[in-house]
């Protein structure tokens, strides 16, 4: 199965990307710095990169964490549902 995992650089992300390959699962991980090959760039914030990257897969985990939260919780909340709802979209 293919599965893309936003959050993937993450304390959670990382163990989840690590089972996921173990089980035989190809993961890419979404990141705003991708730095590896199973890796691709973007941002869940602004939707940039997020078409591209739900291209294909067939199951996402989303694992994203507002460590320094800017602006109101709810603009965040609806900005992150409008994202992937235009990703699911594409």
């Amino acid at each position: 199965m293919k599965v893309l995992v936003t959050g993937a650089t993450g304390f959670v992300g990382r163990h989840i990307v690590e089972r996921l390959m173990a089980d035989g699962h190809q993961v890419t991980g979404l990141s705003r710095s991708a730095s590896g090959p199973d890796q691709v760039s973007g941002d869940v914030t602004t939707g940039e990169g997020l078409a591209g990257a739900v291209a294909g897969v067939d199951a996402v985990i989303h694992l994203v964490g507002i460590i320094r939260e800017r602006g109101r919780p709810e603009v965040q909340r609806r900005a992150c549902a409008r994202h992937a709802e235009r990703a699911d979209r594409d």
